[in-house]
């Protein structure tokens, strides 16, 4: 092979090379464009959508906050309700037991009552409960005329 042979076959084979490499850098360079416009009108549509992203995060701490405060008070509520329990239980224990000392002094401080009434009043003891009040002085002085 001779030199000029050499140099021919080399520049032909750059020319095939270049004539192939050219159109795919061109479809690249396209291919670039059209990814960069893309990318700078969705930036600012990111910068819209990441601000409100995070404005969602922090409204859902805040929430989240609230439910916390809410759990804690929700367990205040309940230990106290269960004190409550507690102190209606042992109440309700103690109540026969009050009962039957109601029923014993009862009668005694009925006797007591009807007793100083009857002092304070003079003597005249009050009507039993339920019984008819006795009418004042004779009938002619209760306004009963005798032949009627």
């Amino acid at each position: 092979m001779t030199p000029a042979l050499a140099w021919t076959l080399g520049l032909v084979l750059l020319a095939v090379v270049v004539g192939f490499t050219v159109p795919v850098l061109v479809q690249l360079r396209r291919t670039l464009a059209s990814a960069q416009k893309v990318l700078d009108e969705s930036g600012g549509r990111l910068t819209v959508v990441l601000d409100e992203a995070a404005g969602a995060i922090a409204r859902l701490n805040r929430v989240s906050e609230e439910l916390e405060k809410g759990a804690t008070n929700a367990r205040t509520l309940m230990d106290a309700a269960g004190d409550l329990g507690g102190t209606l239980s042992s109440l309700r224990q103690s109540l026969p037991t009050a009962a039957a000392i109601g029923s014993s002094i009862g009668p005694v401080l009925a006797s007591m009552v009807q007793s100083l009434l009857s002092r304070w009043t003079g003597g005249a003891a009050a009507p039993a409960p339920g019984a008819p009040a006795a009418a004042p002085g004779p009938p002619a002085e209760r306004g009963v005329q005798g032949g009627r």
